[in-house]
């Protein structure tokens, strides 16, 4: 059950991802506004999260750990 939740938590970011890349903005544009510092992704990865999806999630949330951390757990 744990390994489904973590493998969900991996996921959901990537969707996400793809489905950002037809809107207005895209996919690029959000990720070239500011890369995730190296301390944000820590945060996430020391809560359990893959570094990947970590990564995935702060690009979509202007580096918002906290909004991160809500976007992976849903």
């Amino acid at each position: 059950m744990q390994a489904f939740a973590q493998q969900q938590a991996y996921m959901a970011p990537i969707a996400r991802a793809r489905e950002m890349e037809h809107s207005d903005e895209g996919l690029l544009s959000r990720m070239q506004r500011a890369a995730p510092s190296e301390q944000a992704i820590q945060s996430l990865v020391d809560m359990g999260f893959e570094r990947s999806a970590a990564m995935g999630a702060l690009a979509q949330t202007n580096n918002d750990v906290d909004a991160a951390a809500n976007l992976l757990l849903q």
